[in-house]
């Protein structure tokens, strides 16, 4: 019996033990678990705070009519470092903003650490090497202006919807004016033009490579004469990269269409950057079925 109640007494408590283990990996895997969890919903709450500020940061300066370095209205809250235009609370003088990072404080009397970096970059003059690219959504349009650029001849490319999708047609528009009449002058270019019957022109220029990018389809040296002061460039049958650049051996370049506004925002360790671009004014593509429908325009 003394044997027995030995053999039995050890028992229990290798039982005992593994309670003990178990209730302890138990304990750290629900103290583990509710630590990942707060670190996971801080993690979230940080980028969503830091989105908010980058996104509150560019709604004020897309309030600015003043681009991009805002002066008028920013008065010295305004900083230029070359191209980079800086951005930042009243807490501090322009003069403080002459390097990254330059802080925008958001909160009433608030933190240096929450807030935003912003810059405003006009959109460069774009030349034969490197054209003015867009995207368009099927049945969109992007507004080219040219009023300023000198161009009377472009080369346009264009990319398919993708390998298996179908071969993306474009209508241009151009808006002309000769000392103060405006008219329009339509083209429309599609590689199937044949087989879809649509009318459009079929006698396009073999695509070529733009800038790290195939585009399937070119027109070149499209003359759009002296006056024409902007273009309307519709995509048909699918979405589509474009490049629009001044013809080969035109030294006029296209003019710059907007600036580029990237603010990065910040909240505790999170980070978060949304790049908004501000283009020139421009008309819906609905517009094209009644203003630019055709006929003469009146100003």
């Amino acid at each position: 019996m003394p044997a027995k109640r030995k053999s039995q007494e050890g028992q229990a408590l290798i039982i005992i033990l593994m309670v003990m283990v178990l209730s302890l990996a138990t304990g750290l895997a629900v103290s583990t678990r509710t630590t990942s969890t707060v670190h996971q919903t801080t993690n979230l709450a940080n980028s969503e705070q830091a989105l908010a500020s980058a996104e509150s940061a560019v709604e004020e300066i897309l309030a600015t009519s003043n681009l991009p370095g805002c002066d008028a209205n920013c008065n010295n809250n305004a900083a230029t470092i070359g191209n980079t235009h800086l951005y930042k609370s009243a807490k501090g003088s322009a003069a403080d903003c002459t390097a990254f990072p330059c802080y925008r404080d958001f909160s009433a009397g608030g933190d240096w650490s929450t807030g935003a970096i912003v810059t405003v970059d006009n959109t460069p003059d774009f030349d034969t090497n490197t054209p003015f690219t867009f995207f368009l959504e099927k049945n969109d349009v992007q507004q080219v202006w040219l009023d300023t650029s000198g161009v009377t001849s472009l080369d346009i490319c264009w990319q398919k919807d993708s390998e298996a999708g179908p071969d993306v047609a474009l209508e241009i528009i151009a808006i002309k004016d000769d000392s103060g009449s405006y008219s329009l002058a339509k083209y429309a270019f599609d590689s199937e033009a044949l087989s879809r019957l649509n009318g459009f022109d079929g006698s396009l220029d073999a695509g070529r490579d733009i800038m790290g990018s195939h585009y399937n389809f070119c027109k070149n040296n499209l003359d759009i004469g002296s006056t024409t002061k902007a273009l309307r460039v519709r995509s048909f049958y699918g979405g589509s990269s474009v490049v629009v650049a001044p013809a080969t051996g035109q030294t006029n370049k296209i003019q710059y269409q907007g600036h580029v506004i990237t603010s990065t925002g910040y909240f505790g360790d999170a980070q978060r950057t949304i790049e908004v671009t501000k283009t020139l004014p421009q008309l819906p593509a609905i517009f094209d079925y009644a203003v630019y429908s055709g006929g003469a325009l009146t100003k």
